[in-house]
């Protein structure tokens, strides 16, 4: 069976009587599908145009433009998914409050957004947001939307007592939850967790404890949420997604950005004033320290609060710079580790690594630890007496 593909027709028409109904006559009448559509006049009010969407395989997209261009009033089809297009979708959204403090939560979510509020009353906002479609259609969850009580009636089972399990395994005993943590024999995080409050156990024992493993059917989002709010996560927001789109762009996030792509950044910046004759000191603090006063101020307000808080020489440079460094060449190198990802390239290579007891990993982190960035900054910051390393 051929791909589904969604496509985006124009259509000129002659702005007469009943051409609208025309053209929804001609999908309707042979089984097409139409997901939206639009229609204005343009500069010339004897012309209108009519902006459809609508999806099906090849066979079935061709039958479509070849229908429009029948019709008496249509002047020209365009299938504008076949060239560069810009593409938006606008969302109103009225929502009836007079609380202030919810009014606050509302703009402050509209801001992750990018919306704009274009009507305020007493009792109610409305807001505007253009976005891509796949970034309008987010849904959020917050704590209103969450019944704990679902948790509270479940052992919670957390395998494992790192950074991650650590921290949900105390948020959701704080929260009134039944905790028990899974760990292997002999564990050396057993200990911290059992002087912390909470049940270990082995990970066998933990998961034969915990009915939250399985979920019943028809509960499966109303419990994710609960555990969510046990954690804190819709104090802040919860986006509903799947496990495919996590997963992917949770690898990819890792490895193009958040820590292959910066680590990689920092190395290369470090090593270029080095062997361009300066110190390395300078180097350092320039190329890495600095970079958290950067994050800081991004993760506070987005890229537009950063600029607006650097200096213009600051923001100049990164304007007319920072394209360079990211060219065309570097988005190749980031859409092939995409496709890696997506593809299960990377899944099979980390398999494999695994398996052979990690051989790769263990040498590139021998070569990384002796690199001099690294030794400079254990000697810097061994003189910050306010960091607790």
């Amino acid at each position: 069976m051929n791909p589904e593909e969604r496509h985006i027709f124009s259509v000129l028409v002659e702005n007469r009587f009943g051409v609208l109904a025309r053209v929804a006559g001609l999908f309707s009448g042979r089984g097409f599908n139409i997901d939206s559509l639009n229609v204005a006049e343009t500069h010339d009010k004897s012309i209108s145009q009519i902006t459809l969407v609508t999806h099906g395989d090849a066979q079935i997209i061709e039958q479509i433009y070849h229908h429009l261009n029948r019709l008496i009033d249509v002047i020209e089809v365009t299938d504008l998914s076949t060239d560069t297009h810009v593409e938006r979708e606008l969302v109103l959204i009225k929502i009836a409050t007079d609380n202030p403090q919810k009014r606050a939560e509302i703009l402050q979510v509209s801001e992750v957004f990018r919306g704009r509020v274009i009507d305020m009353k007493p009792a109610s906002l409305v807001l505007e947001i253009t976005e891509k479609g796949t970034d309008v259609m987010a849904t959020i969850y917050y704590d209103s939307d969450a019944n704990f009580d679902l948790l509270k009636q479940r052992t919670v089972a957390v395998v494992g007592y790192g950074a991650q399990g650590r921290a949900q395994s105390l948020n959701l005993k704080d929260s009134g939850a039944n905790v028990v943590v899974g760990l292997y024999e002999g564990s050396h995080s057993k200990a911290r967790a059992e002087a912390e409050g909470l049940t270990v156990k082995t990970v066998e024992e933990a998961a034969a404890m915990a009915d939250i493993i399985q979920i019943p059917r028809g509960l499966a989002r109303d419990v994710a949420l609960a555990y969510a709010r046990g954690i804190g996560g819709t104090r802040a927001g919860v986006i509903e997604t799947t496990f495919r789109e996590e997963t992917e762009t949770d690898l990819f996030g890792e490895q193009a950005v958040l820590c292959g792509g910066t680590a990689a950044l920092i190395k290369a910046a470090f090593d270029t004033l080095v062997e361009a004759g300066y110190q390395p000191e300078m180097a350092y603090f320039e190329c890495l320290h600095e970079l958290k006063l950067i994050v800081d101020l991004i993760y506070t307000g987005g890229l537009s609060k950063m600029r607006n808080d650097v200096s213009n020489t600051a923001e100049y440079g990164d304007l007319t710079r920072g394209p360079q460094v990211i060219d065309d060449n570097v988005r190749e190198k980031m859409r092939q580790i995409l496709k890696d990802v997506q593809g299960g390239v990377f899944a099979r290579e980390w398999v494999l690594e695994n398996e052979a007891n990690q051989p790769v990993l263990g040498a590139l982190r021998r070569q990384e630890s002796e690199l001099e960035i690294e030794e400079v900054g254990k000697n810097l910051r061994s003189m910050m007496s306010w960091l607790d390393e």
